[in-house]
C-alpha cells in the first residue's frame, strides 16, 4: 500500500514508478507516524517525503549484501555408502536368530 501511495505521489511531481525507493518510503511513512501529534517542518510533510523517496544513482562497486558471513566450517565428508550383497551364510545365521527373537 505504501509503495502505490508513493508511486501516485511520484507521478503527480513528474516522476517514473521505477526510480521509487520503498525503504524511503516506508522511511517516511515511520516518520510521520512518530511525529503524529506536532505540526510538520516545512518540506516534511508526507507528501514532501513520498515524493523524496526515491533510488539514489550512485554506482556501488560492490553489492549490497551483509559482510558478516558465519564460519560454518567444513562440510561432512561422508561418500556414498558401500553396499555389500549377504552370503548364504549370513542369510543362513540371520534365519536363525529371526528365530529366537520372533519367539
Amino acid at each position: 500500500m505504501i509503495q502505490l501511495w508513493a508511486i501516485t505521489e511520484q507521478r503527480q511531481s513528474g516522476l517514473l514508478p521505477e526510480q521509487l525507493s520503498v525503504s524511503q518510503a516506508i522511511r517516511a511513512v515511520r516518520q510521520c507516524l512518530d511525529e503524529i501529534g506536532e505540526q510538520p517542518r516545512p518540506g516534511k510533510n508526507l507528501r514532501a517525503l513520498l515524493q523524496q523517496a526515491i533510488l539514489d544513482d550512485y554506482v556501488r562497486p560492490s553489492k549490497k549484501e551483509a559482510r558478516y558471513k558465519p564460519n560454518y566450517g567444513s562440510k561432512p565428508s561422508a561418500g556414498k555408502p558401500i553396499l555389500t550383497l549377504a552370503k548364504p551364510k549370513h542369510k543362513l545365521h540371520l534365519q536363525q536368530h529371526f528365530e529366537t527373537l520372533a519367539a
